[in-house]
């Protein structure tokens, strides 16, 4: 009896969400609504789509809502058609990237002539930086002497900036969208939930008294952004709820003033959107192009309504969003059972279950469907001899082995969506998807068009326990990780993969360099993969390396050698393993098939860390100067302590052969972080160089040095964190301080 009972429920459970899933709008259930359904609706869950206009965007949202108690609009000029389809273009090159060899340093960035936001920019004469509240302009003099030209005291809490000619972008968290501020109450019609992020333009000419050009407060928060030649193409993200005011698009406010519905201006916005038919919550993720030459034109931006968590990556004519998606067992397994059943029930019985599913969810809550529907069910099963339901249990286990001959590829995916880029115009392109999850956005790489994935899948979700007389449904325990490289080509197609790598193991770190790729796994041994990409349909595994510890960081310092950042460790063996110092170590991979590790450095005992493992722009490095810098803190080694007794920036000299430190350029410890009860912030973010000057930046302290001995130049105190807003302030005095080697 426990056993028939149980049948049932899995049954029941799996029609019901036939009914509330695959059975709207339609008249009857039928073999044609069914059959191979689910399959197209997992497609569509990847596939991006376009609105054709705004209709059906709003009847979109109206069948999705859960309480669509009033309607849902968009700006009329949705009605017009979509953005006309064309061919992808090379964009203009944009500025240099961390690696290039210049008299001055940059960001840290994954493609040449793609420029990534920083905390910290330079231009070889001025030093641009973010404190609290504060966006700081510092003259660097010669001998390393540096003077604040300006202190623009920002409304709100940025984030990072751009610096390109005399234009300087500046972003982060909007503080000054509020529902209580009188000049926004008729215009933004407030509704609860919404975040916004301002996007500030300063024409910089004057490094003294820096003009602002134009303010945006964008909804939604900040996703990343990137900058080529002259275009920033910037990217935001907000929960989709479906408030009463009839907006559903995200605004965009200008003067106190939402100016992407307001068709009186030259502002007034025509945004293509795009979406996936997901059951899942969507957030509407805008991509906006700016023309740096033309801040105040007319804003271009498109809408598209997808899963949040995107990872980006951009390269010089395209932008990718990727974000993972996650199915169950359970789940597929329900799909097919619905599919088997749907034909079996009465006239009657069908009917009922789909005037149930059409009910608006405001009226009747999912739940509640699932309740009055289960009734139905269960008394069609109630009818059924054990024999009778025996045989359904095995008729759907032997079509979901049918479907499903690859179950684990199918419940962890990471969907792509590509977007051509040419100046203003922006083209969505094509959807793609592989297994598994990524890392981060150097887990992606274009290369001779062709797009290539590094990616972990597992440890899969423990299986929901499914009931069957012939055990077929029984829990099966978690699947180990694998580890895979995948080619897409230009319409995101997979043409060539590599799976099943590392198994128990996830990817800590991957670079793509030309026709390879380096993919470090880690579990107690630090395997180093060298892969070949050179056939795109053929990716073949040419070597590895396992050493203890691991890289959550790799950086190219020529074709046939790696830099690694990471940690040490102790392989305890059943007992896991316990993480020790800091370790940057240097690869050999010349020879594919027997990469080497020609040295590494441990810094620091446990509890030694460094942004530079989680934070890829803290890395400086400069193979010209044989110059590497990161920001550290560390403990002392073999002890248990974990104190910190250092704080500040290792600086290592390196070749293609050999590494050393070259020394230390030490901030304030922690304990001493208080002045005046007021927390001062003085653990080291960037290091840049200008010349032979090395420049170390906390939020609390810039201090310079000299590249070759690290022999202290100047500190100069940045502004305190303040309150006031919209201000310049005067130059605070330059004052010289010794530094604490």
């Amino acid at each position: 009896m426990k056993n028939q009972t149980a049948k049932i429920f899995f049954i029941s459970s799996a029609v019901c969400l036939l009914a509330l899933t695959g059975c709207t709008k339609t008249s009857k259930i039928s073999q044609s609504t069914t059959q191979g359904s689910f399959e197209s609706v997992l497609a569509a869950q990847s596939t991006m789509k376009e609105f054709k206009n705004a209709d059906e965007l709003k009847r979109f949202f109206e069948h999705r809502s859960p309480s669509s108690a009033g309607s849902v609009s968009i700006d009329s000029a949705m009605r017009n058609e979509a953005v006309k389809e064309s061919a992808p273009t090379m964009a203009p090159a944009g500025l240099g990237g961390g690696n290039a060899t210049s008299s001055f340093s940059k960001t840290n960035i994954q493609v040449e002539g793609v420029d990534e936001s920083d905390l910290l920019k330079t231009d070889g004469n001025y030093i641009y930086a973010i404190t609290d509240r504060n966006l700081v302009i510092v003259k660097a003099e010669t001998a390393g002497s540096m003077a604040i030209a300006s202190t623009t005291v920002l409304d709100s809490r940025p984030q990072e900036l751009y610096v390109n000619g005399s234009t300087l972008i500046v972003f982060g968290y909007d503080e000054t969208v509020q529902p209580n501020n009188p000049k926004m109450i008729e215009s933004l019609r407030w509704r609860p939930g919404g975040n916004y992020t301002f996007l500030s333009f300063y024409d910089i000419s004057d490094r003294a008294a820096p003009k602002l050009q134009r303010r945006l407060s964008l909804e939604g928060g900040y996703t990343s952004s990137r900058l080529i030649g002259r275009r920033l193409y910037f990217i935001t993200a907000n929960y989709q709820y479906y408030p009463l005011d009839g907006v559903a698009l995200p605004r965009v406010m200008e003067n106190d003033t939402v100016i992407s519905s307001d068709k009186t201006t030259d502002k007034y916005i025509y945004p293509s959107v795009y979406y996936i038919d997901s059951p899942s919550n969507l957030d509407a993720t805008t991509v906006s192009v700016f023309d740096l030459d033309n801040v105040a034109a007319p804003l271009r931006s498109q809408v598209y309504m997808m899963p949040a968590g995107q990872t980006v990556y951009a390269s010089n004519n395209a932008l990718y969003l990727a974000y993972t998606k996650y199915l169950s067992e359970y789940q597929l397994r329900m799909a097919v059972a619905r599919e088997v059943l749907a034909n079996r029930f009465s006239d009657i019985e069908r009917s009922r279950i789909e005037s149930i599913g059409a009910i608006d969810s405001f009226i009747l809550s999912d739940d509640e469907k699932l309740a009055k529907i289960n009734q139905i069910i269960e008394g069609y099963l109630s009818r059924l001899s054990p024999d009778e339901q025996k045989h359904i249990s095995d008729e759907v286990e032997a079509e979901f082995k049918s479907r499903h001959p690859n179950l684990e590829n199918e419940l962890e995916k990471t969907i792509i969506q590509k977007i051509a880029l040419s100046g203003d115009d922006m083209t969505f392109v094509a959807s793609g998807e592989v297994s598994g999850h990524l890392l981060n956005q150097y887990s992606l790489d274009e290369h001779n068009g062709y797009l290539r994935l590094a990616t972990t899948r597992g440890q899969s979700w423990m299986r929901p326990f499914m009931f069957s007389a012939n055990a077929a449904f029984a829990p099966s325990s978690d699947a180990p990780s694998v580890n895979n490289v995948y080619v897409l080509d230009s319409a995101l197609n997979r043409v060539g993969s590599v799976e099943n790598l590392a198994k128990g193991e996830r990817i800590y770190s991957v670079r793509f360099m030309g026709n390879r790729a380096y993919m470090v796994t880690f579990k107690q041994t630090d395997p180093l993969f060298a892969i070949d990409l050179q056939n795109p349909e053929k990716p073949a595994v040419l070597g590895e390396l396992k050493i203890p510890g691991f890289s959550s960081y790799l950086h190219p310092y020529d074709e046939n050698t790696l830099i690694g950042i990471g940690k040490d460790v102790i392989d305890k063996g059943d007992q896991g393993v316990d993480t020790l110092g800091l370790k940057v170590s240097l690869f050999d991979v010349k020879d594919p098939s027997t990469p080497k590790e020609v040295t590494s450095l441990i810094i620091g005992g446990r509890g030694s860390d460094s942004s530079a493992l989680y934070d890829y722009k803290a890395v400086l490095f400069d193979k010209e100067k044989g110059l590497l810098a990161i920001p550290a803190s560390l403990t002392a080694k073999g002890t248990s302590d974990y104190q910190t007794n250092f704080q500040g920036v290792l600086v290592f000299r390196v070749s293609a052969s050999a590494m050393s430190e070259r020394g230390r350029v030490a901030f304030r410890l922690p304990s001493l972080f208080s002045t005046n009860q007021l927390y001062v912030d003085d653990t080291v973010r960037r290091n840049a160089f200008i010349g032979d000057v090395l420049y170390s930046f906390s939020p609390a302290t810039l201090k310079s040095s000299r590249l070759d001995t690290l022999a202290p130049l100047g500190s100069l105190n940045l502004p305190a964190p303040i309150q006031s807003i919209n201000s310049v302030q005067p130059a605070v005095p330059y004052v010289k301080t010794e530094i604490v080697q």
